[in-house]
C-alpha cells in the first residue's frame, strides 16, 4: 500500500531541510496552520526589496513582553536588551542558567541604567536543556506579573528582532490569531580576519539568503498557550489547534548572529552539548544533535579540531546565495 504524503507534510518537511525552493513549489496548505503561514510567508520575505531600514526608533508598547534563557551570553546579552528597548519593549523576564561569564551581571546594569524598563531576571540552576518547559514558564510568569500584556516574544540573546515599522502593528493582528511565525537571516563574519576592535555585530556583514533556516514565533499571552522546543512554535496545553499567521506582513523579522568569535563559540559547544546531553540522560529527548555532534568533536579532538567547525560555520563569502547587509541598528 502506498501513502502520499499530505501538503502540510511536504511543507513540514521543506522547512526542517532548509528547501525554501520546494517550500516554494509545493501546492499551498491551510495558510491558518503552522506550516501554511511559513508557506505564505516565504513567498512575502523573497519579495522584499530589501531588509535595511534597521535605525528607525520606535515609542514604548506595553503590550508586548520579552521572554530570553541566556547562559554566558555576556559578550551580547546586553546589545540585545538595549535593541529590543530601542524597538519598544519595556517588559522582560530573563533566566539565566547558571552563568560565569558575567552576564547576570549585564542583565542587572541593563535594569539599574534603564530604569523605565521592568525587567525581572530569574536564577536557574538546571543544567539539562528543557527550553520548550522553560520558556513556557517564563512566559506564563510574564502574563502573571503583567495581566495586560497581549503578547509574549520569546527570544535567544542572539536573535536581534526587527520591527520595520514598531511593534503598535501587534495590535492590528486579528484577534482569532494565536501566533505569528517570524522568518530569520543569519548573519556571519566575512571571509578573512576580523578586526580585533569595533561593533562586531555591525562587521557580521554577510547576510543569509532569505528563509535559510526555519522561523520563530511571537505567541499571543494567553494562559493555556505555551512555546516549543526552540521557539519554533506555539503550543496549546488542551491541544487545539492553534491559528497561525506570516509575522512578516506586520513587519518583524530575526536577525541572528550565532557565531560571533572563536571563544564565545567555545562556550556554546561546551554548554549546548552539556545541557542536551544532561537531558538525553534523564530520558528527554530535546533536540540539539548539532550541539553534541560539535560536542564530540571538542571531547575526542579537542579545541584544534573545533576550530575548523568554527571556521565553516563562522565565515561566509559575500557572493550568492549570502550578500552584504551590515546591521545598522546594532549598538555601538
Amino acid at each position: 500500500m502506498v501513502f502520499a504524503l499530505s501538503t502540510e507534510a511536504i511543507c513540514e518537511a521543506c522547512i526542517w531541510n532548509h528547501d525554501p525552493e520546494g517550500l516554494a513549489r509545493t501546492a499551498p496548505c491551510d495558510p491558518t496552520s503552522w506550516a501554511g503561514s511559513v508557506q505564505q510567508e516565504l513567498l512575502a520575505f523573497t519579495t522584499s526589496p530589501d531588509l535595511f531600514g534597521d535605525l528607525a526608533t520606535f515609542p514604548a508598547y506595553f503590550g508586548c513582553a520579552a521572554v530570553l534563557m541566556v547562559k554566558d551570553e555576556a559578550d551580547i546579552i546586553r546589545a540585545n536588551l538595549d535593541w529590543l528597548y530601542h524597538i519598544g519593549v519595556r517588559r522582560f523576564v530573563v533566566m539565566d542558567n547558571a552563568s560565569t561569564d558575567g552576564t547576570y551581571g549585564e542583565l542587572l546594569r541593563f535594569r539599574t541604567e534603564r530604569p523605565e524598563a521592568q525587567l525581572w531576571p530569574v536564577h536557574d540552576p538546571v543544567l539539562a536543556y528543557y527550553q520548550a518547559e522553560k520558556t513556557t514558564r517564563l512566559a506564563q510568569l510574564a502574563l502573571s506579573m503583567w495581566p495586560d500584556i497581549e503578547w509574549v516574544l520569546p527570544m535567544d540573546a542572539d536573535e536581534f528582532c526587527i520591527a520595520r515599522v514598531g511593534l503598535q502593528t501587534l495590535g492590528a493582528v486579528p484577534p482569532y490569531v494565536d501566533a505569528l511565525t517570524v522568518p530569520k537571516v543569519v548573519h556571519f563574519i566575512p571571509e578573512g580576519d576580523v578586526p580585533p576592535a569595533g561593533n562586531l555585530l555591525a562587521q557580521m556583514s554577510v547576510r543569509s539568503a532569505f528563509f535559510a533556516v526555519p522561523p520563530k514565533v511571537l505567541v499571543r499571552a494567553r494562559s493555556g498557550l505555551g512555546i516549543a522546543q526552540g521557539n519554533h512554535r506555539a503550543t496549546a496545553a488542551d491541544g487545539r489547534k492553534l491559528v497561525y499567521r506570516g509575522g512578516f506582513q506586520f513587519g518583524f523579522y530575526i536577525r541572528e548572529f550565532q557565531t560571533r568569535s572563536f571563544a564565545q563559540f567555545l562556550r556554546k559547544v561546551r554548554n549546548g552539548g552539556a545541557a542536551v546531553l544532561a537531558a538525553n540522560a534523564e530520558g528527554s529527548k530535546v533536540g540539539g544533535e548539532h550541539w553534541i555532534k560539535w560536542h564530540n568533536v571538542l571531547t575526542a579532538e579537542g579545541e584544534a579540531g573545533l576550530r575548523e567547525i568554527f571556521r565553516k560555520e563562522a565565515f561566509r563569502l559575500p557572493a550568492a546565495p549570502y550578500s552584504v547587509d551590515r546591521f545598522t541598528g546594532a549598538p555601538s
